[in-house]
């Protein structure tokens, strides 16, 4: 007797969504040249959806909770350096 089951937990394959945004964009001119020149998105909170530098959340490494040199990667989440490096993250500049 086969019977169709339903898996008990189901795993969503797709990327995170990226909290970036584009901060702003310039038109240069310079001797008749114009080029437009756009500002670095900034990376935001996964919870409390601010900017580094205005969030007040715990900053901690969320893979292995270190306090050192932690700083918030274009994914929403805080990893410390040596987490950043292994794992190929940048941080914002």
């Amino acid at each position: 007797m086969a019977t169709s089951q339903s898996p008990l937990f189901a795993v969503d394959c797709q990327p995170l969504s990226l909290r970036t945004r584009e901060v702003a964009s310039y038109v240069l001119s310079v001797g008749g040249h114009e080029a437009k020149i756009r500002m670095a998105a900034k990376y935001h909170c996964n919870v409390c959806e601010q900017e580094e530098s205005k969030c007040q959340c715990d900053r901690y490494c969320c893979l292995c909770q270190g306090l050192y040199n932690v700083r918030l990667c274009q994914d929403g989440q805080y990893y410390c350096l040596d987490c950043r490096e292994a794992c190929e993250l940048a941080a914002e500049s």
